[in-house]
């Protein structure tokens, strides 16, 4: 088939991009246009620049470098149906690889600048170097349903979008097989995925279940993502996931929460990444099944979520020298079973509410706790801050359940001030005590 390079003039070829971010000099809010040195190197074995069309039972192949099986732009929209696309091309990017993760060069089916592409059926295969599956960027999307994705080269995401652009897989199969690869991903300047019914495996090391960066945000329904190297998920500066009923699984961790720019140097601005788990399950192998490094985080966990971890550790906050993680921890309707750690400058606020009940021990940490919830005290445990006014009577809790071991509270903080610097009887035996 017929190859088409696609170099046009500057105006044709500006992209549009509708989000982006800003800390430590990268853009927020702000128009991107891609270079014309990227837009240069893009080729295609299938183009369509604008218009309509239908391509049906077709096999699309892809050799050279920088080559897409199928490209879509300036407001094309395509549908393909059960059509296989496979490409053997690799990018030429050789370090950071900015033209194709940050624009998706190389990437097998590619929307760009409004590019509307439909796959029903077929399958995608990638062996190049940065040879992502599906890439969307500058407000184009992709929909797939029925159909399959496999890339084996490094930096091969299965499905990546960057800038404004949004990716829509049902019942779809990912996989992905080398490093830096995670199976789905939302990278520069924020992209949107909406995932029902998938299954994605991201076999590489340093290769996440689904990796939401900057501005990026991620629905997951009735899906299962596994790493076995790396985290089932990732959250980087102010992602975010919305996970329903579905399985996470990491060979690290069930999920991190990190801030990719450190130290923070605009204390005005830090970035909050945010977790809301429904149902379902989050699980990692070898390590804690939530940690957050020097980030800010709000996680929900609620109606059944699941939990569990190698280390028995449902939260650790770490920070580095000068940035600090804050975590908020909120359990809705919802048992759990294991620790929460943060160390010397980190701070963690749990709030169980709704019938939740925890089981396990706080290490350094507020709680919240409302009168239908309860918590079983694994060890001795310190908190910084209890608030439980339903809880409490004289002096006595009801609601916390001590089985011998103590809890010391901060008696001199301001929120402390209910507890009146005493000590209660919990539940089985052990004590609250202030220091």
């Amino acid at each position: 088939m017929k190859k088409f390079p696609i170099v046009r003039g500057a105006i044709a070829l500006a992209a549009v991009a509708i989000f982006s971010v800003s800390l430590a000099g990268i853009c927020v809010a702000k128009e991107q246009i891609m270079p014309q040195e990227t837009r240069s190197l893009i080729t295609a074995s299938y183009l369509l620049d604008g218009g309509t069309a239908t391509e049906s039972d077709k096999a699309y192949t892809a050799a050279n470098a920088n080559e897409s099986g199928i490209y879509v732009e300036n407001g094309g929209v395509l549908l393909l149906k059960n059509c296989t696309v496979d490409t053997t091309g690799a990018s030429t990017d050789t370090a950071e690889p900015f033209n194709s993760s940050m624009w998706g060069v190389n990437a097998a089916i590619f929307a760009n600048a409004k590019g509307d592409i439909t796959c029903i059926g077929g399958e995608v295969t990638t062996t190049g170097f940065v040879a992502g599956g599906l890439f969307a960027t500058c407000g184009g999307s992709i929909d797939m349903a029925n159909a399959s994705i496999k890339t084996t080269g490094g930096f091969s995401h299965g499905a990546d979008a960057t800038y404004g652009g949004t990716i829509s897989l049902t019942d779809v199969t990912v996989e992905t097989a080398n490093d830096h690869a995670s199976a789905l991903a939302t990278d520069y300047g924020g992209g949107r995925l909406n995932l029902k019914r998938v299954t994605a495996t991201a076999a590489g090391r340093w290769s996440a279940g689904v990796y939401s960066d900057w501005n990026g945000s991620v629905t997951i329904i009735d899906s299962k993502l596994v790493s076995p190297q790396a985290e089932g998920g990732v959250i980087a500066g102010n992602g975010i996931l919305n996970i329903t009923n579905s399985s996470i699984v990491g060979g690290t961790n069930g999920l991190m929460i990190h801030n990719p720019i450190t130290p923070v140097t605009d204390t005005s601005y830090v970035p909050t990444g945010k977790a809301i788990f429904t149902g379902g399950s989050l699980c990692s192998i070898g390590g804690g099944a939530i940690l957050v490094r020097e980030a800010k985080a709000a996680v929900t966990v609620q109606h059944g979520t699941v939990i569990t971890s190698g280390t028995r550790t449902i939260v650790e906050a770490k920070s580095s020298d000068k940035t600090a993680s804050d975590v908020t921890f909120m359990a809705n309707d919802n048992v759990l079973k294991g620790a929460f750690i943060s160390d010397a400058n980190s701070s963690i606020e749990i709030k169980l509410m709704n019938g939740s009940a925890l089981d396990g021990a706080i290490k350094v940490a507020a709680l919240s706790i409302d009168a239908t919830s309860t918590w079983t005290v694994a060890e001795d445990s310190v908190l910084t801050v209890l608030d439980d006014k339903d809880g409490i009577s004289g002096t006595t809790i009801t609601n916390i359940v001590g089985n011998g071991h103590n809890v010391y509270y901060a008696k001199d903080l301001s929120a402390n001030s209910a507890l009146g610097g005493l000590t209660y009887s919990l539940v089985n035996g052990g004590q609250l005590i202030p220091r």
